[in-house]
């Protein structure tokens, strides 16, 4: 009985943590899906070379446009893990999206909402 009620307390301790641990993995995955289609879409608008990226099969990333001009891939997570890095931009606890900017030059610029 007693093991029985210390598993409860650790488990009840340790859910939360994992839970959270594995929501900061999913963001961090998506804002590095996005920004490697980020970089692909700013390789196209600087060379104007083959097509533009499509996120095709993602759940949490889009690409909102990416033509010989720039464009943006937008990244979304659950709310809730923070210091996920995009650039130079870290996340806080309620912010729940990412949206990387590509310049007609191929720079990137990313703003955490």
């Amino acid at each position: 009985m007693i093991v029985v009620a210390i598993i409860g307390i650790l488990s009840a301790v340790a859910l939360p943590q994992y839970l959270q641990a594995r929501n900061a993995a999913a963001a961090g995955a998506a804002v590095g899906e996005a920004l490697g289609l980020a970089k692909e879409c700013a390789t196209f608008a600087a060379s104007e070379v083959g097509a533009a990226p499509t996120a095709n099969g993602s759940k949490n990333v889009t690409v909102d446009s990416c033509t010989t001009t720039g464009g943006s891939v937008t990244a979304t997570w659950t709310a809730g893990p923070e210091g996920i890095a995009c650039l130079d931009q870290k996340s806080g606890a309620t912010d729940a999206s990412a949206v990387i900017t590509i310049a007609d030059s191929g720079a990137l610029s990313c703003v955490i909402k």
